[in-house]
This record gives C-alpha cells, sequence and structure tokens, in this order.
C-alpha cells in the first residue's frame, strides 16, 4: 500500500490509510507520530519545507518541547511565510487535532486535570486515537481546570478550532457532507467556512448545526476568539474595558453598556448589534445566562429547551417564570432584559411583548433608527417612564420592565403592601417616644392611615411634599439609568462575560 515512497511519503500514506492499519502498525505511527509533535526535528518534511522561516521567524528559540512547531503556527499569517510552509503547517496543526497526544504542549500542560476531569475519554488500545474526545472534553469543563498552563493550550486550541473548521475534527466529521454541498468553493482558515456554515444554519443536518452552534458559543464567551469583533473594538476596548479580564463574555457585556457612548466607534458598534441580535433568540450565546440558569432551565424550561433554534423560547420561559428563579439567575435575567429594551428593535422575539406599547407610547424616533446615537436606550428609558408615572402597560409587557428593573426598585413595585409595615414601625416609635398626639393610626382599616392637626399636621404636609417629589425624582432617575447617561444599564450588573 505505502511501499516504493520515501520515509516522509510513508508516513503520509500510513496516516491516509489508519483506520485499515494493523494494531502494532497502528502503535508504531502513533508513537512516531507523538515524537514528531515534540520536536521539529523529528518532521523531517516540516523542517525543510520551512526552512527559511524556521531561521528567521523563529530563529531565537530552542527546539524542543513544540516550541518551533507552535511558533511557525503562530506565524502563519504573516507575510514572510511561504505558501508551501503554510500549507505544511496548517495539514500538521490539522493532525494534532485528531489526538491531544499529538500536542505535545498540551498533553504536558494538562498531564494533571486530563486524568482528573477526562479520565476514560480516551481508547486505551495502543495505536487508536480519540478523534477529538479529550479536547471537546476539556472545553467543556475548562472552568474546572485547575492549571493555569492548560487553561492557556485550551484556549490556544479554540482558538485554532475558530480559524479552520479542520481543527475540530468532531465538527468537521458532523459537517463534511454539509461543507461539501455549502462551502466547497470557500478556502479554509480566518474562520471563512465557519461564516459560511452558519450562513447556512438552517439548512445544515442536525449533526453540523449542533456542532457549529457549540462551537459559536464559544466564540461567544471570549472576544479574543472573535478575530473581526476584537480587531473592530480595539479601541473603545482599550478606552472603556481595559480592566476587564477576557472571558465568560465580560469584555462584550462591557462594550455593550458602554455602546452609546458618544465617541463609540460605528462599526465596532454595529458588530456589537448584529451579536446582541443573536443573543436576544438564543439562550446558548448569552453565557451569563446559560450558565447560571441551568438548575432553573432544567426545572421550569425543560419543554422549551427541546426547542433551542432561536425564537428566544427559553429565554421568554425564564422571564415567565421569574419570581421562582434563583437569585443569581434573576441577576442575568435582568441584565439580558435590560439590554434587549435598552437596544431594541421591533419584531424580536424576546421583546415582541412590548411592541404594542412601544407603538402607543414611546416617541416614533425611538424606533426610526435603531441603534443610532441619538435613539439608543430611549426606548428603555421610555417604558420605565411609563411605568413610574403609572401608565397602562400590558401585563406581560409591565412584567418584562420589571424585570429590567434594578432589584430595589422592582421590589417597590411587586410589594406596595410594604408601606403598611413602615407605617407600623412609626407608631411603635411613637408609642416609645410618649408621644400624646396621634401622628399614625396602626389600627386603622388600610393599616396606613396618619392623623394630624395643626402645626404638625403643617409640617408633615411640607415634609410629606418634599419626600414625595425627591423620592419620586430619585426613583425615576435610577429606575430610567440617568446616573449613568445614555444608558438604561446598572453598573454593578458587569459580572460574567455576553
Amino acid at each position: 500500500m505505502c511501499i516504493n515512497q520515501g520515509s516522509a511519503r510513508v508516513i503520509r500514506c500510513l496516516q491516509d490509510h489508519r483506520k485499515s492499519l494493523q494494531q502494532k502498525c497502528a502503535a508504531a505511527l502513533f508513537d512516531h507520530e507523538v515524537r514528531i509533535s515534540e520536536d521539529i526535528d523529528f518532521n523531517s518534511v516540516m523542517k525543510k519545507t520551512c526552512a527559511w522561516e524556521i531561521n528567521q521567524l523563529c530563529k531565537d528559540l530552542p527546539h524542543g518541547h513544540g516550541r518551533i512547531i507552535r511558533c511557525l503556527e503562530e506565524k502563519t499569517e504573516d507575510p514572510d511565510m511561504s505558501k508551501e510552509c503554510k500549507s505544511e503547517v496548517e495539514r500538521v496543526m490539522n493532525e494534532k487535532a485528531k489526538d491531544y497526544r499529538l500536542n505535545y504542549r498540551l498533553t504536558h500542560a494538562c498531564e494533571q486535570d486530563i486524568p482528573r476531569l477526562c479520565d476514560n475519554v480516551c481508547s486505551t488500545i495502543p495505536g487508536m486515537v480519540c478523534g477529538g474526545l479529550v479536547l471537546q472534553c476539556l472545553q467543556d469543563k475548562q472552568d474546572n481546570i485547575t492549571v493555569q498552563a492548560c487553561q492557556e493550550e485550551v484556549f490556544y486550541f479554540e482558538l485554532m478550532e475558530v480559524k479552520d473548521f479542520r481543527n475540530d475534527v468532531i465538527l468537521a466529521e458532523a459537517c463534511r457532507n454539509d461543507v461539501e454541498a455549502y462551502c466547497k468553493d470557500v478556502e479554509p482558515g480566518e474562520g471563512r467556512v465557519h461564516l459560511c456554515l452558519r450562513f447556512n444554519k438552517d439548512k445544515l443536518t442536525d449533526k453540523c448545526r449542533h456542532e457549529e452552534t457549540k462551537l459559536a458559543a464559544i466564540e461567544y464567551g471570549d472576544i479574543r476568539l472573535a478575530s473581526k469583533l476584537n480587531k473592530l473594538c480595539s479601541e473603545e476596548r482599550a478606552v472603556y474595558c481595559k480592566d476587564v479580564k477576557p472571558g465568560k463574555a465580560r469584555v462584550v457585556k462591557c462594550l455593550i453598556e458602554n455602546m452609546a457612548q458618544p465617541n463609540f466607534g460605528e462599526d465596532c458598534k454595529e458588530e456589537l448589534q448584529q451579536r446582541d441580535e443573536i443573543m436576544k433568540s438564543d439562550i446558548r450565546y448569552d453565557i451569563g445566562v446559560f450558565t447560571n440558569c441551568k438548575a432553573d432551565m432544567n426545572t421550569y424550561c425543560k419543554d422549551a429547551r427541546t426547542q433551542f433554534r432561536g425564537n428566544a423560547t427559553v429565554l421568554k420561559c425564564l422571564t415567565d417564570n421569574f419570581p421562582n428563579l434563583a437569585d443569581s439567575c434573576q441577576t442575568e435575567m435582568s441584565r439580558a432584559v435590560r439590554v434587549a429594551l435598552w437596544d431594541y428593535r421591533p419584531g424580536v422575539a424576546f421583546t415582541a411583548t412590548c411592541d404594542k406599547d412601544i407603538e402607543t407610547l414611546c416617541p416614533r424616533k425611538a424606533r426610526s433608527r435603531s441603534g443610532g446615537v441619538f435613539t439608543i436606550g430611549v426606548v428603555g428609558r421610555c417604558l420605565s417612564k411609563a411605568l413610574v408615572e403609572g401608565k397602562y402597560l400590558q401585563d406581560k409587557c409591565r412584567d418584562l420592565v420589571l424585570i429590567a428593573a434594578p432589584k430595589d426598585v422592582r421590589s417597590y413595585f411587586e410589594y406596595p403592601e410594604s408601606t403598611s409595615a413602615i407605617v407600623q414601625k412609626i407608631a411603635s416609635m411613637q408609642r416609645a417616644a410618649g408621644l400624646e398626639s396621634v401622628l399614625v393610626d396602626p389600627y386603622a382599616r388600610d393599616g396606613s392611615t396618619v392623623t394630624v392637626t395643626g402645626w404638625v399636621a403643617l409640617a408633615c404636609i411640607i415634609s410629606l411634599i418634599v419626600v414625595i417629589i425627591g423620592g419620586a425624582f430619585m426613583m425615576y432617575k435610577r429606575f430610567m439609568g440617568i446616573d449613568k447617561p445614555y444608558t438604561l444599564i446598572s453598573p454593578h450588573v458587569r459580572d460574567g462575560d455576553a
């Protein structure tokens, strides 16, 4: 099958026919591949093809421990790298993705975490490749990885997956026919095939759609994996989010919160809004909600979870069950609703329940140019003002606006009977002070009657007017986010990452 060929060609031939090899031959081939992954001196083809690049682009690095190979991988977009060398490096990267043990740096960085987190995931038969199962396991359990170097290597692998679909062997196998059908003329690299698959997502097979959506959710969790967004928003990130740690969509949420700032770049804003539209339709792309609401989704939204293909089905289910959600889930849902109303667009499934109220109560300019610098946030403030002023909102829309409100403001509207408790407290204080004049009557039928006379009455009236005006202003100010110009989003919700 592979006779009468040079040694390098024999290795290539054996790799291409791996499934047909006898076990001893497959085991010997795998052992050789492991050595190749450790030191480029064992990879004669790459060493010869990339000789100039090694001497020029990686000249200061010692051989061994996969250092030269990693350097070449990181230089694939360098204009000085030859087409032949780039092709060979990409081929080696594709081979490494077939088994974590062919990735020397990741294998050694994760030697403590893999047995603990992914035991028995990979076959123990000599020569049998894992097929990406351990790499996928590490991604799924990334939050439980304890070694920082392992975290970094798993992130690097994710970066390679996002760049080239072939580096995710599970996705590549699931989408083989889809790529052939819809993306065969698209050159792999720079995420081009992923973009093609997502453009044709309604046509994809279920397996391919599942794997592509799963990778997209990982990408949405870290701005460094979204090359276009990271590039377009580099200045905004440096200005508004320089101290925000990447991961869990923290940087993206920070950028969205500052999107209405006067000097915020239009290109960055447009890319963020496209991403925000997807987050409003599918909970898997909102990392904060998806992470913090897993238990509540299993409890209240089992049926909705089977409809994971957009239309905000699970998000709407969680809003319907909002009072019963855990505190951490309520916090993330409040933030998600707040953002959705802040960057409102008519007809979006998540906020469609408010479309009629917005049409009736809110200025037309708030809907005329969604996302414009003078219109962004207008709808959220309009609905907040309507609620504070007691204007009629449909029940579903009122619930949505209350979910978006800060917790203390929400409590005021949800539990107005708490004012009677204040009256009871004042009554006990006046009795303790030995006051003869009745300021409050805790035994009144409604529990909140106030009885005053003379100068006390006048003082109370003046004080009451001041308190009402001041309280109404502060509530209006807090509810609509005036403390933070141009945005409805409260500054204390920046934990977690959209």
